[in-house]
């Protein structure tokens, strides 16, 4: 759950494309709203998405970094 996107900023300067998925439009659109250090959007795409489906969903997507400051505590077994 990209949350708030509180995350995404401290990712935006080394990232090619950054991907925010959350099951939660509200969160969706606070992540939205967030900017760089220079006004630019941080998030390229933000998906309403349950995180296993987007998974299920995404079987040849290639992704350097994961990152996820407190979500996956919440969803349990990745590997099926």
């Amino acid at each position: 759950g990209v949350g708030s996107g509180l995350c995404g900023p401290q990712m935006r300067d080394i990232a090619a494309r950054i991907i925010g998925v959350d099951i939660s439009g509200e969160m969706l659109a606070q992540a939205m709203q967030v900017k760089d250090t220079s006004d630019r959007k941080v998030y390229d795409i933000l998906l309403n998405r349950e995180m296993h489906e987007f998974l299920a969903e995404s079987p040849n997507e290639v992704s350097d970094i994961v990152m996820s400051a407190t979500a996956l505590c919440y969803i349990g077994d990745l590997s099926g």
